[in-house]
């Protein structure tokens, strides 16, 4: 995945969660802006309360999932 598309998630207004998923499995969910980070040379670092800082290499990410509205929203 493209580090500018998840740079562009991360500034969307209002800001709706998501999730990376990486080719291994592993998912990292973002549930507000403030637990992921996009440098400008393109890396992205995943830091939340609930797990060490990781670093992720974006040519990993195989899928970004939302999630899914429910009826009436």
């Amino acid at each position: 995945m493209n580090p500018k598309h998840i740079k562009e998630l991360l500034h969307e207004t209002p800001f709706v969660s998501f999730s990376l998923v990486l080719a291994t499995g592993k998912v990292f969910h973002v549930t507000n802006p403030d637990v992921l980070n996009v440098t400008l040379q393109g890396h992205v670092i995943h830091e939340d309360a609930t797990g060490p800082t990781t670093y992720i290499n974006p040519l990993l990410i195989s899928e970004m999932v939302r999630p899914a509205q429910t009826a009436g929203a």
